[in-house]
């Protein structure tokens, strides 16, 4: 018991730190599940429910793509593959087994383990790293911070996008690379499994991330390199080629050729979004598997657009720049420098040549979030006072913080996605399911509650961090680097209060219909708890539907039966009279509510002609 006790006081901030984020991002769950992610979930129900690899029977997402007579997910293949044990587990071994496939529940446990828990694991990753290679522990802890809740990597580990579970990969990978190549010992005689797993791992990160192949690259160069032995070397080349061997297969079994590529094959559905399958489509045929020369809007774009900018929505990532130059200037670790500028600027400029390099719908760039963590490592060997940090980080974590308790699914117009976006919605009620909602608290409280428990941790690791003396003094900021950062925020401040999109009309448009998808899905999950006969939470769902929009005709009618069935009459026939006011009702709704004495239906049913 000692040595327990010894041994969590001595990984106290570790643990801190694993907690803090996790339950940061599990804390949050979105209620629409939009084409990114129900394409994957579609993959992973279809091997498992049904022992397949097309997903024919899911008509949910256009993100298919068509072969032989068969759709197939149009995703990279790594994140259903890492669910596939625990949506397996759930459908085989607990009592989720008789329910239908893909409940809302089972995604958010799938989620939670391959996406959310690997996001925890990097910060404490991240954390050991940068004290291995000389950092304090307060500038590692506050580094961790910035990245944790300062980036749209907390956004993401919300989501079974893929790219967070990539980013944690491939930082897993760098990190058993710097140590084996900073260990001489390891580096000469270690085992080849080292090897094997740290090239593993990035493999699979491309795997789950086809843009991850930058990274992968830039590490494989690292390896052979690096001081490490052949034997290591060559471990980490057949890590590597095991997930290209895995890649082969599934482009056989999907599409007949193992360098067949998915967005190839994209189908064309015959829906609102069909023009811009199409664009996609063609999009992915041009240069070198649809990446061209980088364009200097996308450029521009990506770094300073209040919609997709990495400095603009993320500013505390500005001070990385900073941290790289003490990195060459220390020179200790300049290997390591020079990797996550090439992993840095290759990903810039190999999205910045993709024709949709705006990621469609989505709030930030979320094809560089695999980066996200390397760019955000150099801010641990930053040795100023922590003021301009504080400054830098309020405004990232605000604008993080605001897609992940609102609506993280943007269109690439809307040139101001918080003001004209996210906050709308999260008037009219649309905001992201919490923690804080499982003890009975109602909005904005449930949210003020997850935010102070996971705030309150936070400090705790932050006093820890600093019992640790630094072991070098700290640096001055000059005026210049100071006023630039200021500067750069007061411009933050000023846009986001100015910049609105070109066609208002259009974002009123998208937001109406974010609305109804989130009616929808409440409605949907309403009907899944009916079959199951948990009444009071299908109640639940479908009043939440209709405060989102109060015309939801339909939702009125679904909530009507649920009330009849616990034999509230009154209140079903209210319902069925609040539905009457927006659309006709049908004979057999009518002669429901007539079944219960209600005058209004037959006085309806008499003008269809039917006597009651």
């Amino acid at each position: 018991m000692n040595l327990v006790l010894m041994w969590f006081k001595s990984r106290k901030i570790e643990l801190l730190i694993f907690t803090m984020l996790f339950l940061a991002g599990a804390a949050f769950n979105h209620p629409v599940e939009y084409d990114n992610t129900q394409s994957r979930y579609a993959l992973l129900s279809a091997v498992v429910d049904y022992g397949t690899l097309n997903i024919d029977d899911n008509s949910e997402t256009i993100d298919k793509s068509e072969w032989n007579g068969h759709y197939y997910s149009a995703k990279a293949p790594g994140a259903p593959l890492l669910g596939i044990p625990v949506y397996w587990f759930l459908r085989h071994l607990t009592p989720l087994r008789v329910s239908e496939p893909m409940l809302p529940l089972e995604m958010y446990i799938v989620r939670v383990i391959t996406t959310t828990l690997l996001f925890a694991m990097l910060g404490v990753v991240m954390y050991r790293l940068a004290q291995f290679c000389g950092a304090a522990s307060r500038h590692a802890f506050l580094m961790v911070v910035a990245y944790g809740f300062g980036s749209i990597a907390l956004l993401h580990a919300t989501l079974f996008s893929g790219h967070q579970i990539a980013a944690s990969l491939s930082f897993f990978s760098f990190t058993l690379l710097v140590h084996l190549s900073g260990n001489n010992q390891k580096a000469e005689r270690g085992h080849w499994g080292y090897g094997f797993l740290a090239g593993l791992l990035a493999g699979l990160a491309v795997l789950t991330d086809y843009t991850a192949i930058v990274i992968a690259l830039g590490l494989t160069v690292y390896a052979i390199t690096s001081r490490m032995g052949t034997r290591l070397k060559l471990g980490f080349l057949a890590g590597g080629c095991v997930c290209a061997l895995i890649l082969a297969a599934y482009n056989i079994a999907c599409f007949g050729n193992p360098f067949s590529s998915s967005y190839a094959h994209l189908a064309i559905p015959s829906s609102y979004a069909h023009l811009e399958i199409e664009q996609f489509r063609k999009g992915a045929t041009h240069g070198i598997l649809g990446v061209g020369l980088p364009h200097i809007r996308a450029m521009f774009g990506l770094m300073f657009s209040p919609s997709r900018g990495v400095f603009f929505i993320m500013p505390v990532l500005l001070l990385s720049l900073w941290g790289i130059a003490h990195m060459i200037g220390r020179k200790q670790h300049l290997r390591e420098a020079v990797l996550i500028v090439a992993v840095a600027t290759g990903y810039f400029f190999f999205i910045a040549g993709f024709s949709s390099w705006h990621g469609g719908l989505t709030f930030g760039p979320r094809y560089l979030v695999p980066m996200l963590p390397f760019l955000a490592f150099p801010i641990a060997f930053l040795r100023w006072r922590p003021y301009l940090f504080w400054l830098l980080f309020i405004p990232s974590c605000a604008q993080v913080g605001f897609s992940v308790i609102g609506v993280p699914h943007v269109r690439e117009f809307i040139a101001n996605p918080i003001v004209e976006f996210i906050v709308p919605c999260i008037s009219y009620g649309y905001t992201s399911q919490n923690a804080g909602m499982l003890l009975l608290l109602t909005w904005p409280w449930s949210v003020m509650a997850v935010v102070v428990i996971v705030g309150l941790i936070g400090v705790w690791a932050f006093r820890e961090s600093n019992r640790e003396k630094l072991p070098w003094g700290e640096d001055r900021i000059s005026a210049l680097s100071t006023a630039i950062l200021v500067v750069w925020v007061g411009a933050i401040l000023a846009m986001i209060a100015v910049v609105r999109s070109a066609s208002p009309a259009a974002v009123d448009r998208y937001t109406s219909l974010a609305l109804y998808d989130a009616g929808a899905s409440y409605s949907n999950r309403g009907i899944t708890y009916f079959k199951l006969g948990q009444y009071q939470r299908a109640i639940d769902y479908y009043s939440k539907a209709i405060r989102l929009k109060p015309d939801f005709a339909d939702v009125y009618r679904k909530r009507s039966i649920v009330y009849f069935t616990l034999c509230k009459n009154y209140e079903a026939v209210n319902d069925l009279k609040t539905a009457q006011k927006f659309d006709d009702l049908g004979v057999s709704d009518l002669k429901m509510a007539a079944k219960f004495g209600d005058e209004l239906a037959r006085t309806l049913l008499r003008k269809k002609g039917i006597n009651w």
